[in-house]
């Protein structure tokens, strides 16, 4: 419902400052925002800010950092806080002192180090980045090759349990490349697994 009012009040200054009808592009360039997570000590939120690029036919999505309530020294208004443009879920750690997002980076750029795709042609699929809560370099800490879909901070923030395929294996993959793509119904499925990864030996 909060996505929804913001993405209406966003239309609505769009179309105050313009004063012309309504079109379809105006729509399409309405943005919203997701996934507000509050830190442990109350200061500061996170969240998803999601766009369509109509240049490229995609969608795209940022994390922001802004003052929860009063100013904040240091953080005087929303800014962006990760470079990539295919962003999300970010995730205090309980202690404050990091943050953890998933990213979907590599040949298509990003700043952090690039995970590679899984097979040649792909987009790189999202693995989990953490980085410091008052900035620095996005550093990733997986890189499984189906991509991670959910994760979290154990509470001691020295680990991170996450949710990923198993991987294919190289005749599997060969098979993908190749687009030999046939499957046996009920056989050859692949079950997600939960892992766990230390945070600091990786």
């Amino acid at each position: 419902m909060k996505t929804f009012t913001i993405a209406l009040l966003s239309l609505a200054t769009v179309l105050a400052q313009t004063k012309r009808p309504m079109t379809p592009d105006d729509v399409m360039a309405v943005k919203s925002v997701n996934n507000a997570r509050i830190s442990p000590d109350g200061k500061l939120v996170l969240y998803e800010l999601a766009y369509p690029d109509l240049k490229d036919d995609q969608g795209h999505t940022e994390i922001w950092i802004a003052p929860a309530g009063a100013a904040v020294t240091g953080v005087a208004k929303p800014r962006r806080f990760t470079s990539g443009k295919d962003d999300r879920s970010p995730e205090w750690s309980p202690d404050g002192q990091s943050i953890a997002f998933l990213g979907a980076r590599g040949a298509a750029g990003g700043s952090a180090s690039a995970v590679p795709a899984s097979a040649a042609g792909d987009r790189p699929r999202a693995q989990i980045y953490a980085m410091p809560t008052f900035g620095g370099e996005a550093e990733a800490l997986t890189d499984a090759k189906g991509g991670v879909t959910a994760f979290q901070w154990s509470p001691d923030s020295k680990r991170i349990a996450f949710v990923a395929q198993v991987p294919l294996t190289d005749a599997d993959e060969k098979k993908q490349k190749d687009k030999d793509d046939a499957r046996v119904v009920d056989r050859d499925y692949r079950y997600s697994h939960l892992w766990v990864i230390d945070v600091e030996s990786k």
